[in-house]
């Protein structure tokens, strides 16, 4: 049963609806086959809220150390139960509190359209990491997967804590003068980059 107090994040990986899950197993998998490419000695996780994913991704590769900030402190404790070995820290994208390059790997999932400003979100990535995945929901395809699927009906499926909807191209003209190497993959409805800053 869903807590009302929950988080959106929390309700998603908590979902009854099967089709919903099996989307979301999906992408996560996508996500953990980009990180393990990328054999990270550490991790941190931008907006990681209850540490569902990162539960996920500890599950398959339990020696991965793992930070993870986010602005909701009832958020980060119970990330903490959910993953006891990750270090977490109450923090802002805008401002991260760690020195420059810090981290071999930023994982950032569907954070940046909640975000008024996330291209000073990229500009802190970019001083923290030497390389990011970063996804975001794919526009108009998420909205209409939910409005589909009987949610926010009143937004025609537009998420109402969502200040951004990207496209591919416009995800792309956001990230590529950051990325060297930028590359982009999808996973219904998501869709994920991922590259060296």
């Amino acid at each position: 049963m869903k807590n009302k107090s929950s988080s959106f994040a929390q309700q998603k990986y908590d979902s009854s609806n099967p089709l919903r899950r099996f989307f979301i197993k999906l992408f996560l998998k996508k996500v953990l086959v980009e990180i393990k490419k990328q054999k990270p000695a550490n991790l941190l996780d931008i907006g990681c809220g209850e540490g569902q994913a990162d539960k996920f991704f500890l599950q398959k590769n339990p020696g991965l150390k793992v930070t993870g900030i986010d602005t909701d402190i009832q958020a980060l404790q119970q990330a903490k139960i959910n993953c006891p070995g990750m270090v977490t820290k109450q923090a802002s994208v805008y401002k991260l509190p760690f020195k420059s390059k810090s981290f071999d790997l930023v994982i950032c999932l569907e954070v940046l359209e909640h975000l008024k400003d996330p291209q000073k979100a990229i500009e802190e990535i970019k001083r923290v990491a030497n390389k990011a995945v970063i996804s975001v929901p794919h526009e108009p395809f998420f909205s209409i997967t939910s409005f589909l699927s009987g949610k926010y009906l009143k937004n025609f499926g537009k998420h109402p804590e969502h200040l951004q909807f990207w496209s591919k191209g416009k995800f792309e003209n956001l990230l590529r003068p950051y990325f060297f190497n930028l590359k982009i993959s999808f996973s219904f409805p998501w869709i994920i980059a991922e590259g060296r800053l």
